[in-house]
């Protein structure tokens, strides 16, 4: 299982389409809406739950091309 955060965001939103076009099923695209990093215990449930192998991690606050 490959985690990736920051879905929502420019760079993960075309990693997500990336891999959505090549129909890569075994990875779980996580934005704020679904977890709050800055939270330790819901990091920790995510991690039980999805156990993943390698994360990608993209989140971040930053001022961005969307904003």
């Amino acid at each position: 299982m490959i985690l990736i955060t920051g879905s929502s965001g420019l760079l993960g939103h075309s990693l997500k389409q990336l891999f959505i076009k090549d129909k890569i099923k075994s990875v779980k695209f996580l934005d704020s809406t679904i977890c709050d990093l800055r939270d330790i215990q819901n990091v920790d449930d995510l991690f039980y739950e999805y156990q993943p192998s390698c994360i990608i991690h993209l989140a971040a606050k930053v001022g961005g091309v969307y904003e």
